[in-house]
């Protein structure tokens, strides 16, 4: 279960304690995610060359997946599933950092790869015309670019609640 379902079950089902596990397990995943991944202190680190920490072993930082080497892979597979409460904390860096994650995820702006429909759904967070064009290019996203744990329904209704 994602933390956020604790919380709601806890409050649906009457159970304190399961809301307040599911409070403590979504600050930890925001907390985790913001300082870990997508927006991480890198100064120990002056060699690491990315923005993204996707695979983090203690001492040493990766920029990488088992399963791909597309520049998408390391932010995407970071930002599934992104559920509405995601968006507190995935933004945290703030329209620059993430200009920063989608310039090297995603160098040439064409988001017809794996994971591109979450990536539209985090450039959204940058507001403005950033959300406004994430729109439109969600609207014309193929298909089969639409992760398999995701629909266009789900993925234009994020994208339009973040405008």
């Amino acid at each position: 279960m994602f933390p956020v379902e604790y919380c709601r079950w806890g409050r649906v089902s009457g159970s304190r304690a399961t809301e307040q596990l599911g409070d403590w397990l979504l600050a930890n995943e925001a907390a985790s995610a913001e300082r870990d991944v997508l927006d991480p202190d890198l100064r120990p680190f002056p060699g690491f060359q990315h923005t993204v920490v996707s695979l983090n072993w203690g001492g040493k930082r990766d920029h990488a997946t088992w399963f791909s080497a597309d520049p998408a892979a390391p932010a995407g597979i970071e930002l599934i599933p992104m559920p509405a409460v995601a968006a507190d904390y995935v933004a945290a860096g703030g329209k620059e950092q993430i200009g920063k994650v989608l310039d090297e995820a995603v160098p040439e702006g064409d988001y017809a790869v794996q994971f591109g429909d979450y990536l539209l759904m985090y450039r959204a967070l940058a507001s403005g015309s950033q959300a406004t064009a994430a729109l439109a290019l969600a609207r014309d996203l193929p298909a089969e670019d639409i992760d398999t744990g995701n629909t266009r329904s789900y993925l234009l209704a994020w994208i339009m609640s973040h405008q």
